[in-house]
Order: structure tokens, then sequence, then C-alpha cells
């Protein structure tokens, strides 16, 4: 860990700089954020950092979390044609351009391998909707490639993998080296339906698909047998988003009361010009973007 005051690195686990003793950053065990020295909560994940935990002791919990790859396709072919210069341009372009996106939709970067983005919607922070912001961020990539393509000189796509599971969210690794990632069936099942997608193509999970079944194209591709699944999985390829009038979205159930409060407070704000906030605030899935809409 290098220290902010006199620039030396420092083992993993000391509190203090050993060269110059001024106070280290607290690194989060939930999610690796490198905290200043009396933060009461993590700035990358939110996590209460009144407790220190003890060195070397990750935090896990289960979660459901959306796990997107999107790789670029033919990237291996193209690496033996062209200098290392050119493919590392072309790699850190297409980095920056999927980061950005992931970024801009709440989603978190988990890695890179070679020339494929890992990330994560849903953990360490879950936003209630986290499979329909893993569907725009991929759309948003596809539609960047032509732009990416003009700039590179060469033809590019990418093929992408979604799923959506339980699974074991914490720090992950060694003394030496920890990061925090996610561990489960979905991960791998995310990966092998990329692997699967072609040029272009998005492919999801069953459970990714019912939850943009109202506001996406969906073509079922039938039930494949998947490497490291025991029984042959439906797989879909989403398309493009519905038009707000093909969505077929039913009248919201229930609410009453809440709808009233909104209807109001807009009322009050309309007749009396002024502005006010109102904190929609619950679980993920309990429907605060069914009943935001």
């Amino acid at each position: 860990m290098r220290c902010a005051s006199c620039a030396a690195e420092n083992k993993t686990g000391r509190h203090f700089c050993a060269a110059c003793g001024a106070v280290l950053p607290h690194l989060c065990a939930a999610c690796g954020f490198a905290n200043d020295p009396g933060d009461a909560f993590c700035g990358g994940c939110g996590r209460d950092l009144g407790h220190r935990e003890p060195t070397g002791e990750t935090v896990a919990e289960r979660r459901p979390v959306s796990i997107m790859f999107a790789d670029l396709v033919g990237y291996t072919a193209l690496a033996e044609k062209v200098d290392p210069e050119e493919t590392h341009a072309l790699l850190a372009a297409f980095f920056a351009i999927a980061d950005d996106i992931i970024l801009q939709f709440g989603g978190r970067i988990d890695k890179h391998m070679g020339d494929n983005v890992m990330a994560l919607f849903g953990a360490p922070v879950a936003h209630g909707d986290d499979p329909q912001r893993a569907a725009r961020v991929a759309r948003a990539i596809h539609e960047a490639m032509p732009g990416l393509s003009a700039r590179i000189g060469r033809p590019l796509s990418v093929h992408i993998g979604i799923a959506v599971g339980e699974v074991l969210a914490s720090g992950l690794g060694s003394v030496a080296h920890s990061t925090y990632t996610v561990v489960g069936q979905a991960v791998n099942l995310a990966a092998r339906l990329m692997e699967m997608a072609g040029p272009g193509e998005t492919l999801v999970s069953p459970e990714i698909a019912q939850h943009l079944a109202l506001g996406y194209e969906m073509e079922a591709r039938g039930e494949q047998a998947i490497k490291g699944m025991a029984a042959p999985l439906m797989i879909y390829r989403i398309g493009a988003p519905l038009a707000e009038t093909q969505k077929g979205r039913k009248p919201i159930a229930g609410r009453r009361a809440e709808v009233a409060q909104i209807n109001v407070l807009l009322t009050a704000s309309r007749t009396g010009g002024t502005g006010s906030t109102l904190l929609i605030r619950g679980v993920p899935g309990i429907g605060k973007s069914r009943l935001t809409e």
C-alpha cells in the first residue's frame, strides 16, 4: 500500500507507514476501496467502516447479481496479424468505451481478461433493476462499435452474454492480492452465453429474459447444452427495446396510497410553483421502478 504522505510502499495489513509513520488508507474488506483515515463509510460501496475487519478476513454475502461478459469478436486472429502496439491501442480504446458505459449505468467493472470485460450489476450496490441495466449496457456497447471501427480503421463487433443468479460476493484472493468479486453458477453461465453469441448478439439466461420480456424484442434460441450444467437450458437473444406503446404494461395493482401521495405532491408543486423531493425506498424487486413509471 502506498503512503499518501511520502509515497513509500507498505506491506498489506499495516495501519501506519513504515517510512514516515503517517496513517495509511483503510482498505474496505467488502470492495477493496482505499478510504482515507477517519472515514466512517466506504467511498466504494457505502459499508460502515466503524469497526476494522481483522487482517486477512473477508466478508462474504449471498446476493442476486446480474453478470455481463462482453468480448471482441475475432480478436485472437486479428492480434496475430497486427503489431503489438496496434493491439494495445485497440484494447485500450475498447476497454475505455465499455468501462465508461458500464459505469454510466451503475455497474461495477469486475475484471478485464484478454479482450473480455466482466461487469457486475447488483454488487456491491443493488439498484432493483439490475437486469435491465445490464441489457442497456449491452445495447450501448453494441451501438458504440461502429464508431470504434471507424477510429481503428478495422471492422469490429462484440458478442455478449448476461445471466443472473445468487452468487457469493466478497473480497477474494490472498494476503498479497485481494479484490472484490463474485463466485457462482451465474458467472459461469454468463461466460458460456457470451461464447455462444454471434457477432453483434447478446444472449441471456431465462431469468434475464423474464425480467426483460416487456421491454425488449426477444428471440428464443431453444434449449442448448451448456458446458458445466447438468441439463439443457433455454436461451434467448435480446433485440431492440420495444416502443413505449408496445410494452403492454398493465395498470399498476395496489399502491393506491403511494400513488395518491405522489399525485398530491405533484399537484402541490404545480400550483405552488415550488419543487419537492420524494424518496422511494424498498428492497430489490418490490416494485420501485414500476411505481416510478
